[in-house]
């Protein structure tokens, strides 16, 4: 069973942008700006769900880079070599 869109009013929202990826234990989430919405209603998704739920949507790739389970958009930390 699918999840839910989200929902305001009773209306569907729709995905305006992404803001941030995220690994979390192995899965992949990303904060969801909404269309109409303030940036600060923004909301964590599970990116498999966003993806069934918002098919034509396309996430960047550069999203998903692994680099220590915190990736924004235009900025990728990596971890310090231990040495």
């Amino acid at each position: 069973m699918q999840p839910l869109p989200p929902l305001r009013n009773g209306r569907l929202l729709h995905p305006e942008r992404i803001l941030r990826a995220q690994l979390r234990r192995g899965i992949w989430f990303v904060l969801v700006q909404w269309l109409g919405l303030d940036p600060s209603e923004a909301t964590w998704e599970q990116v498999e769900d966003f993806k069934l739920r918002f098919l034509d949507f396309q996430l960047e790739d550069e999203l998903f880079i692994e680099a220590g389970g915190d990736v924004m958009v235009g900025k990728t930390y990596q971890r310090r070599s231990r040495g």
